[in-house]
């Protein structure tokens, strides 16, 4: 199976390689920031070895929608890639983001839950668009 990434092209980016480049640039692309992008493109290519299949601890199916989640903890917080696998033998690289870590402090648990569903949905929205064309990638 031969990974991609989606192709927003009303915005002209991937959003998970623009993830990955703002990850390897921050904090000065450090070694941390290296070491994490090769723990995640570890799981990806891994989970395209075995058909795109949600095998944890690499990733785990999402409860309600059409992708998986790949996770990662990051001192900064906890990385999520959702993918999914297309049945033309690619696999998709939908959408890339920090969820916090912190959900004990008073307030913020509703707003931590409203931002990954707001996540999810864009990758939702991603997938149907991905669907409708499937043109919309671009090479891993």
């Amino acid at each position: 199976m031969k990974i991609f990434y989606y192709f927003d092209p009303l915005l002209k980016i991937s959003p998970v390689k623009k993830f990955f480049e703002e990850l390897l640039t921050a904090d000065g692309g450090g070694r941390h920031n290296q070491n994490i992008f090769k723990i995640i493109s570890g799981k990806v290519e891994f989970l395209a070895e075995n058909n795109g299949r949600p095998i944890p601890p690499h990733a785990v199916p999402l409860r309600g929608y059409p992708f998986h989640e790949i996770k990662i903890s990051d001192r900064h917080g906890l990385i999520r890639v959702l993918f999914f696998a297309h049945h033309s033998n690619k696999l998709i690289l939908l959408s890339a983001f920090n969820k916090p870590k912190h959900y004990d402090e008073k307030g913020k648990n509703k707003k931590i839950h409203s931002f990954i569903e707001k996540e999810y949905n864009k990758a939702l929205r991603y997938y149907e668009q991905f669907l409708n064309n499937p043109n919309f990638y671009e090479e891993f």
